[in-house]
C-alpha cells in the first residue's frame, strides 16, 4: 500500500506498488462506484431513505446528516456479505438523471 493515490474525478484509487496487498478491496470499490456513476441516474429525490428498499436503488437525498448525497442500498462494496445504504456524496458538475420525473439534475455544490 505504498504507490497508491485518489485519481482526480470520481475519486477512485489506482497506481498500486506491483504487489500491494490492498488492491483487491480498493478495486472492488473503484468497479462499485464506476456501475453506478458512469451513467448515473437515480429511482427519485426524496428527504430520507425508504423503510423497505430494494437491491441496486438509488435516491438523491434533500434532507438529514447526508443531504444532497446519493443513497445507494446494495451490499457494501468492500465487505460484499453486509447489505444497507451507502452514500455518495457528489462533486459539482455531476449529472444525473431522476427516473422518476425525468429531470435532469446537476449538482452545483
Amino acid at each position: 500500500m505504498a504507490g497508491e493515490r485518489e485519481i482526480p474525478g470520481l475519486g477512485l484509487s489506482g497506481f498500486w506498488t506491483l504487489g500491494s496487498n490492498g488492491w483487491k478491496s480498493d478495486m472492488d470499490s473503484n468497479l462499485w462506484l464506476l456501475s453506478i456513476l458512469a451513467q448515473p441516474n437515480v429511482s427519485s429525490v426524496v428527504a430520507s431513505v425508504p423503510a423497505t428498499p430494494s437491491a441496486g436503488q438509488r435516491h438523491i437525498l434533500t434532507s438529514g446528516p447526508h443531504a444532497q448525497n446519493i443513497a445507494v442500498y446494495d451490499r457494501n462494496p468492500i465487505d460484499s456479505g453486509t447489505a444497507g445504504w451507502v452514500y455518495i456524496p457528489p462533486l459539482p458538475g455531476w449529472i444525473m438523471s431522476d427516473n422518476s420525473t425525468g429531470d435532469v439534475l446537476r449538482f452545483d455544490g
